[in-house]
C-alpha cells in the first residue's frame, strides 16, 4: 500500500507537533513507530483486517474519553470564573 506524498507530509506534521507540544518526555524521545504504537494502543488494540488497519475501541476507552472531556470542560469553566 502506497500513501500519496501529501498524506505522508500531513502525518509527519501531526507527529512532529505531538512530539514537541503534547507528549511526555519519555515518548518525545522515542522513535516514530514507538510513538504511534503507544498512542494508538491507549484506546485499544490495532487490528489488520481486509487490507485495513482498524483500532478496536472498547467500552472502557469510551468511558475514559468521556471523563477526560468532562474534566477539560470543568477546567475551562474554572478559568472563565471571575477572580475574587
Amino acid at each position: 500500500m502506497y500513501l500519496p506524498a501529501r498524506k505522508i507530509f500531513q502525518i509527519h506534521n501531526v507527529l512532529s507537533a505531538l512530539k514537541s507540544l503534547a507528549l511526555p518526555p519519555h515518548l518525545s524521545a522515542a522513535r516514530p513507530k514507538r510513538r504511534r504504537i503507544a498512542l494508538f494502543a491507549l484506546a485499544g488494540p490495532l487490528v489488520s483486517h481486509a487490507g485495513r488497519l482498524l483500532l478496536r475501541v472498547g467500552a472502557e476507552a469510551e468511558r475514559l474519553a468521556g471523563l477526560i472531556a468532562a474534566r477539560l470542560r470543568l477546567a475551562l469553566l474554572v478559568q472563565a470564573l471571575p477572580a475574587g
